[in-house]
């Protein structure tokens, strides 16, 4: 990032966005590996490419971002166009572009899997020495999920909680899995089971319990911390949360909030031993990742924690033991 002015970085940097407090220097004293730390912190996924003449080659990148397309720092590193279909035509586009902030394009790629993805991308040109055309761009990433791309079955969905399936969901954990266990990373894998659900079936028949389990998978989702964690179906009414860099004591305290969330969603089940309203169960395994270790253990071991109440966190042997 050297030669740049780094200012313009600051634009969507709100304290709220970061993990690490309040930027507080202001936006002319950004230096370039303050600018660098600042983009780490973040949760939106975020990648800088260039200066013109080299933005084939990132110059750097966020967690978020690896934690979007899957890849982890080394495999990205040796291909850093790997999670696009056509570089070329994303440089031609950005080399296109004028210097106004917020543009958006979409482009066609794949993610670590190889699954094809539609990436949408909001860039912010960054202003070269002496103020001339960009010398370099700052994009923030998401999927697009528009209608064609479910059509396309681009999003690997559930189709009756909208979450991802199961056998997606696995693949890209092992993914996770060995990355975490080279890296010696925390990984926390949350597993939900809806309560006395078939008694919800026999009480409102099969359309409504995939209503119930609609809003379920929504009630899970919307208390999970950042766009990058995913959920998934794994089972009838079970379904599974994947984060990253969690405590098994926060984890617990995870589990403890989504259960409240999916309580005060007020789901009527009249005829529910003890509560009569929808409730769910969790269990959790959370650490670092054994040698020997696959997700299929770790799914297992989630939800033996669920059932058995009294030791909700699986922990490894590298992460303190908690209960909830």
């Amino acid at each position: 990032m050297n030669g740049w002015h780094v200012a313009t970085l600051g634009c969507d940097m709100q304290a709220e966005q970061m993990n690490a407090g309040p930027l507080t220097p202001p936006a002319d004293a950004l230096t370039p590996e303050l600018a660098r730390q600042v983009i780490e912190a973040l949760h939106t996924p975020v990648l800088v490419l260039g200066p013109a003449a080299a933005a084939e080659r990132p110059l750097c990148w966020n967690p978020a971002f690896l934690r979007l397309t899957g890849f982890d720092a080394e495999a990205f590193t040796a291909a850093p166009q790997a999670w696009l279909s056509r570089p070329e035509a994303l440089f031609a586009a950005l080399r296109a572009t004028d210097a106004t902030e917020g543009q958006a394009l979409v482009v066609d790629g794949q993610d670590a899997l190889g699954q094809p993805v539609r990436w949408r991308l909001r860039v912010t040109p960054l202003v070269g020495e002496g103020g001339e055309a960009p010398s370099g761009w700052l994009l923030e990433c998401a999927r697009a999920e528009g209608v064609a791309a479910r059509q396309r079955g681009l999003l690997r969905d559930d189709a009756v909680s909208g979450m991802l399936d199961r056998g997606w969901f696995v693949e890209f954990c092992r993914h996770q899995v060995s990355g975490a266990r080279r890296h010696d990373r925390q990984l926390a894998l949350m597993v939900f089971e809806v309560e006395a659900f078939d008694v919800y079936v026999e009480t409102y028949g099969r359309n409504a319990a995939n209503n119930c389990l609609r809003l379920v998978a929504h009630g899970i989702a919307s208390c999970l911390r950042r766009t990058t964690d995913l959920v998934a179906r794994v089972g009838d009414s079970t379904f599974a949360a994947l984060a990253e860099d969690m405590t098994a004591e926060a984890v617990a305290a995870h589990l403890a909030r989504i259960e409240a969330a999916v309580a005060a969603l007020g789901i009527h089940n009249p005829r529910a031993p003890g509560a009569r309203h929808v409730q769910v169960t969790g269990g959790a395994r959370a650490g670092v990742p054994a040698a020997g270790e696959d997700i299929e253990d770790w799914l297992a071991a989630a939800r033996q924690a669920a059932a058995a109440g009294d030791q909700r966190v699986v922990a490894a042997p590298d992460v303190g033991r908690s209960t909830g």
